[in-house]
């Protein structure tokens, strides 16, 4: 209350007549004995002195609903002097209304301090902000020393909601199936590897010349199985009926993501689809969804190779044996599949979570 009639270098005193009369007994001295501690070494005439690492704070998010943590080192270089302070966010016009001691989406570790030598981590969470803009904020930082107060320039840079293209998970397990089917057919019909590993690259820049959209990408599949019979029916004629047994399971996975395609096509706009590629959406996660692909190659071959011994040699198999071979293939398959449709499927959740809590959003 009187702190702004006492004389600056007589401030140490105040502070330490404020501590022991803090409102609440967790911000006082722990006992007596520590506050006449803290007395002795006091020297009335002498202040700390704040010394701040930076004065300017910046967060760029890579997307949106990230939360971003920055650090800010305060000192005190005056001896026999302890520096204490505490944070708070200076009020803005557009955030919603808080108390020197919470905010809605900037806060503090350590909120309150005492030391001469304090880390302080800054976090910003970027889910309660809008998305693709620079979000400018000061914080201040009320403390003990001559200045009282300190202010720093917070500035965070959101990123964009991952709006992920429809035709881009369909591609996906497309272009994987379809490589997995030429390496396949290549190894039954004892191709040399070399040449199975320049069709299966050649593959995708073919594809993507010619798939433009979901609808093409049936069309285009169907042409290249036509062909793909002629070609093989020259060299085995057995391997016409391995094909033809791949083009069942085929379709019916084609026509689970073609459906699922178009309903994520009624979940989200078409204005609002990004020109995003998975690529693109995944960075951290690239590593672990290549794993995961290259699984998804050795599953489905494998669940190709079942099917075709079991098929080609129905007679010589029990049906305890071919439910076996079942149960294996699919979860061979399974075990790749599942975790791929889940990391791919992440953007529209973002998305989904981005819409509901849009109105709520705060504005730069």
């Amino acid at each position: 209350i009187f702190r702004h009639l006492v004389p600056p270098l007589e401030r140490g005193w105040i502070n330490w007549l404020e501590k022991i009369t803090e409102p609440k007994y967790s911000d006082r001295y722990e006992n007596a004995k520590k506050a006449l501690a803290a007395l002795r070494v006091l020297n009335v005439n002498r202040l700390p002195k704040v010394r701040i690492s930076r004065k300017n704070l910046k967060f760029t998010s890579d997307k949106w609903g990230e939360k971003l943590t920055g650090v800010i080192e305060i000192s005190n270089p005056i001896p026999q002097t302890i520096l204490s302070g505490r944070w708070e966010v200076a009020p803005h016009v557009n955030d919603p209304p808080h108390t020197p001691y919470d905010h809605s989406w900037i806060s503090f570790s350590p909120n309150k301090f005492e030391g001469n030598n304090i880390g302080c981590e800054i976090t910003v969470d970027t889910s309660k902000l809008v998305e693709n803009e620079i979000h400018k904020r000061e914080i201040i930082l009320h403390n003990n020393s001559a200045s009282e107060i300190e202010t720093i320039n917070v500035e965070v840079k959101t990123g964009s909601v991952a709006k992920l293209e429809v035709g881009s998970i369909f591609m996906f397990f497309f272009y994987r199936f379809l490589v997995a089917v030429a390496i396949f057919c290549g190894f039954s019909l004892q191709l040399h590897p070399v040449f199975i590993l320049v069709i299966s690259i050649a593959f995708r820049p073919f594809v993507n010349l010619i798939v433009n959209d979901i609808d093409k990408a049936i069309v285009t599949w169907l042409i290249i199985i036509c062909f793909f019979n002629i070609g093989v029916g020259i060299f085995q004629p057995e391997a016409i009926a391995m094909l033809l047994i791949l083009v069942v399971p085929y379709f019916l996975v084609l026509l689970y993501l073609f459906i699922l395609a178009k309903t994520v096509k009624l979940i989200i706009p078409k204005n609002e689809i990004g020109q995003f590629s998975i690529g693109q959406l995944f960075s951290k996660e690239k590593r672990l969804i290549t794993f995961l692909t290259i699984g998804l190659y050795f599953s489905l071959i494998i669940t190709f190779k079942l099917f075709s011994e079991v098929i080609l040699q129905l007679h010589c198999f029990t049906l305890g044996e071919i439910l076996v071979s079942q149960i294996v293939a699919i979860a061979s398959l399974f075990a790749t599949l599942i975790p791929l449709i889940y990391l791919l499927s992440e953007p529209i959740k973002i998305f989904s979570q981005y819409r509901k809590s849009e109105p709520n959003l705060i504005q730069p």
